[in-house]
């Protein structure tokens, strides 16, 4: 079967879709759901984000669903604390002593310092880093500034 060429809304809200509940109902790669045989090669869905508004408002918002789950997901690794502790061959009661496996550690910080630049990359204004500063009066009004001699 040939992969398809001509924008659809089924083949459009397919590739979303996939981006915000793929399989397993993990979000999805673009670059994963183009490797699929049965979905359009990556060349072919950029140049249906350039020339047809529909699916690039569809793929703006399924971007958006994604940095949602994935702030979601920064909380389950952050409180996954299973891999923290291992249990070595040793001097115990039980033949095996508890050490902290600071590989898993790490990797788990990884995992969240990585999700964490992409939603600030790709939702500024939710998960960026904010430099604005507002001055305002107590009600939340505009802050007026009067010179005295």
């Amino acid at each position: 079967m040939a992969r398809p060429s001509n924008y659809s809304q089924k083949i459009g809200l397919s590739i979303c879709e996939r981006m915000v509940c793929g399989k397993d109902d993990k979000p999805e790669s673009l670059r994963s759901i183009c490797s699929d045989k049965a979905s359009p090669d990556l060349k072919t869905v950029m140049r249906w984000l350039a020339n047809n508004e529909e699916f690039r408002q569809q793929y703006a918002r399924a971007r958006e669903m994604q940095q949602e789950l994935s702030h979601e997901e920064l909380l389950e690794i952050a409180d996954n604390a299973t891999d923290d502790v291992r249990m070595l061959l040793g001097e115990s009661e039980d033949g095996a002593l508890p050490t902290i496996n600071h590989s898993a550690i790490a990797r788990a910080r990884l995992q969240i310092d990585t999700r964490k630049w992409v939603m600030s990359k790709m939702l500024p204004k939710k998960y960026g880093d904010s430099t604005q500063v507002k001055l305002a009066d107590a009600e939340g009004g505009k802050l007026s500034i009067t010179w005295e001699k």
